[in-house]
Parts: C-alpha cells; structure tokens; sequence
C-alpha cells in the first residue's frame, strides 16, 4: 500500500523544480510527458491508472491543488495527505493552507472555494490580495494529479526570504523587553503568497 501512495501523493520535488527553472528542454519534456519525465526522472513507476499533468504558474497566475483524500482514510491519512500538499507552498502559509484543506472537507465551503477562489482564500487567510493576481483551483481526484511547477521568481524570492529572516532572528535575539514596554522592531518578511 505504501508504494502506491507515494506516486499517488506525488509532488515536484526541490531538485525537479530546479532543474525545470535550469534547463528549459527538460522543463519542456515535463509539462508535454509529464508520466515519461516523472518515471525516468524519479526512477519509479506510475500507475496506469492515474493521469498526471503539470501546471506551471507565472508571475501573475498561481494555482491551489486541492489534494484527493481516498473517502475511506483516516483522519491521521488524512492530516498527512494535507501536510504534504501544502508543503510545496510558502512555509509560512503551510498552517493555514492545512486548515483551508480540513474545511474544504466541508461541501458547501469547497463550493465557494472551487467558484470564487481568489475572493475566499483572501478572506480564509486574512490576504488582500492585487487585482492583477489571478489564483486558479484545481482538485487532485482519483484519476488526475496536478503538480505544480512554480514560476522562477520563487528562487529569489525564497533567498531574500532566507536573508530577511536571518535579520529577523538576529534582530529577535537582541531584543529587550521590560515593564517599561521597551522593545525591538521587528523586520516583517515580505513573502510571496500563493
């Protein structure tokens, strides 16, 4: 059963993304035979079964998997499931998008979120997001997977990230805090959110 699960639960990994950003014939091959790529890539074999397709965001667009959760797992499989697929996101995001997975568990709020994603992610997250940012849901099923590719911005993004929050720790660990309400200001890290 375990070795079904994992290319059921598939995901890019690290070294996939990069080499996707790095060399564009194989970022080609990856979105066109997605399975062939996958296979020969990862050393493992897909079920015929499931259908694979890569979705690649830009600078403006971004897409939200919904995970697929057999009907007959347990809220531990469950949670797992959950905390992998969020995992490909902004770490400081992953809480939060584990909560919006649970709720969407809910038919009448998935509805809402599969219709109006943008509107009820912001709200689910407490975001105002731009008008030019356009979020497109798609929901893993028993037959399709969706994996994302992330646009290459991310790559800075995620170093300046690192550099801010490195700041931010420094900054933390300096701080001083009395009751006369002394206190350091803290750097907000600015991140790039789904």
């Amino acid at each position: 059963m375990l070795e079904l699960l994992i290319p059921l639960n598939l995901q890019l990994n690290q070294h996939l993304i990069e080499r996707a950003w790095q060399e564009p014939q194989f970022q080609q091959q990856l979105i066109e035979q997605p399975r062939k790529t996958l296979e020969l890539s990862l050393n493992v074999d897909l079920p015929d079964a499931v259908a694979y397709q890569i979705v690649k965001d830009t600078i403006n667009n971004y897409h939200l998997i919904l995970p697929y959760v057999p009907a007959n797992a347990s809220v531990a499989e469950s949670q797992r499931i959950y905390t992998k697929a969020a995992s490909i996101y902004d770490q400081s995001w992953q809480t939060e998008l584990v909560n919006l997975f649970q709720k969407a568990e809910d038919t009448s709020f998935r509805n809402t979120l599969l219709n109006q994603p943008k509107a009820t992610l912001a709200e689910f997250l407490g975001l105002v997001l731009p008008d030019e940012l356009n979020i497109t849901l798609i929901e893993n099923n028993i037959t399709d997977r969706y994996l994302v590719l992330p646009h290459n911005t991310l790559r800075q993004t995620r170093k300046v990230n690192k550099e801010l929050s490195n700041i931010n720790l420094a900054l933390l660990a300096g701080a001083v805090s009395s009751s006369s309400g002394a206190s350091a200001n803290v750097i907000e890290t600015p991140t790039e959110k789904c």
